[in-house]
C-alpha cells in the first residue's frame, strides 16, 4: 500500500534545490505511481538548462531517503526518440507530478510522453536489437570461455550481463514500456509469456525458480540468447546473420563437450 505524500517535506525540499539555474522540480519514482512502501526512496527531479551542470544528491530527511537528480530536459525528450531510452522513460514521465513547474516544463514533458507511439520508433528498436544480438556474440564466447575453464568469476560476469542485454533486446524489440527497475523483468515476461521458453530460460539463468549451481545458470543463459536471437531473426541480415549462427553453433558444440563433466557441478 502506498504511503501518504509528505507534503510539507516536498514543500521544504523544493525550497531547497528549487533556485536557480533550476527550472522546474517533479515527484517521479514509486511515490509517483503512488506504489512506494517503507523502504521506498523518495525521488525528485530537478530540471536545468542544458548549460547547467547535471549532478545527483542523497540524504535522509525526516527519516525518509532522498534522492535528487539533476536533469537536462533536452536528454528527456531525447530518450523519446530513441528506442532504448524511450521503454525505459515514457511510463515514468507520464507520471510525474509537478511540484515547482513555473513555465510549464514539467507538464510539457509528462505531455509529450503521454503522446509517444511506440510506431515512431519500432524500426530503430528492431536494429536495436538485431545490433544487440550480433554484439553479445561477444560475451557469449566470453561465457563459454569460462565454463571451458571453469573461470568462475569470468562466468558470473558474462551470464549476467548476457541476461541483462536480451531482457532489454526483447523490451525493445516488443516495445515494453516498463513501468520501474523493479518491474521491467516481470513485465517482459508477461508480454512473452510466463510460461514461454523465454521466461522459462530466464528464470532459471537468474536461480529465481530454484536453486541452481553457477554452471547451470550459464547454461541457461545461452539458451536465453539462443531463444532471444531466434526472436529478433527477422531483422539479422548478412554478416550479423552470419556471427550469430555461428557463434550458437559453437554453444552447442561446446555444451556437447562440456555438459557430462559438469553435470555434477
Amino acid at each position: 500500500m502506498s504511503r501518504p505524500l509528505p507534503h510539507a517535506l516536498l514543500k521544504q525540499l523544493v525550497t531547497e534545490f528549487g533556485a536557480p539555474p533550476v527550472l522546474a522540480i517533479a515527484l517521479s519514482g514509486s511515490a509517483a505511481r503512488q506504489a512506494d512502501d517503507q523502504f521506498s526512496d523518495l525521488d525528485l527531479v530537478c530540471y536545468v538548462p542544458a548549460s547547467a551542470p547535471t549532478r545527483e544528491w542523497l540524504g535522509y530527511r525526516d527519516d525518509r531517503l532522498v534522492s535528487i537528480d539533476h536533469q537536462h530536459v533536452e536528454a528527456r525528450l531525447h530518450d523519446l526518440t530513441d528506442p532504448e531510452g524511450a521503454v525505459r522513460a515514457v511510463r515514468p514521465l507520464q507520471r510525474l507530478v509537478p511540484l515547482h513547474d513555473p513555465d510549464g516544463v514539467v507538464e510539457r514533458l509528462r505531455q509529450t510522453a503521454l503522446d509517444f507511439r511506440w510506431a515512431s520508433v519500432a524500426g530503430q528498436g528492431r536494429a536495436y536489437a538485431a545490433r544487440t544480438v550480433t554484439h553479445q556474440a561477444e560475451v557469449v564466447q566470453k561465457l563459454l570461455g569460462g565454463l571451458a575453464y571453469g573461470q568462475s568469476s569470468r562466468v558470473w560476469s558474462a551470464a549476467t550481463e548476457l541476461v541483462n542485454a536480451m531482457t532489454v533486446c526483447i523490451a525493445v524489440w516488443h516495445g515494453v514500456l516498463v513501468d520501474s527497475g523493479n518491474t521491467y523483468a516481470q513485465q517482459v515476461w508477461s508480454f512473452v509469456g510466463e510460461q514461454s521458453t523465454w521466461t522459462r530460460s530466464f528464470r532459471s539463468a537468474t536461480g529465481l525458480d530454484e536453486a541452481t549451481t553457477l554452471t547451470q545458470r550459464a547454461w541457461s543463459a545461452l539458451a536465453l540468447y539462443t531463444e532471444t536471437a531466434q526472436r529478433v531473426a527477422p531483422a539479422l541480415g548478412g554478416p550479423d546473420a552470419e556471427v550469430v549462427a555461428r557463434v550458437i553453433e559453437r554453444v552447442g558444440a561446446v555444451r556437447t563437450r562440456l555438459v557430462p563433466q559438469q553435470a555434477h557441478e
